[in-house]
């Protein structure tokens, strides 16, 4: 389509987070968030309670966060 780009940092991101990931499981922790950019990922909870991450309309940015719970 016209004025469409594929932009491939989104992979590279998603493979950083989903090692660091791979990595704090080896070690042993058992709770823990994640994030590169608008890439996120979880291991376990917050201390009983989900981890809490905001998301941003893309078309419209002024407006606050809706909360979300990470899985």
């Amino acid at each position: 389509m016209p004025g469409m780009r594929i932009d491939v940092g989104g992979i590279g991101k998603g493979y950083a987070v989903d090692r660091c990931i791979a990595i704090l499981q080896s070690l042993g922790v058992t709770h823990a968030l994640v994030t590169a950019a608008a890439t996120v990922a979880s291991i376990g909870d917050r201390d009983g309670r989900p981890w809490i991450v905001g998301i941003r309309h893309p078309g419209r940015p002024e407006q606050d966060r809706d909360p979300a719970a990470a899985r």
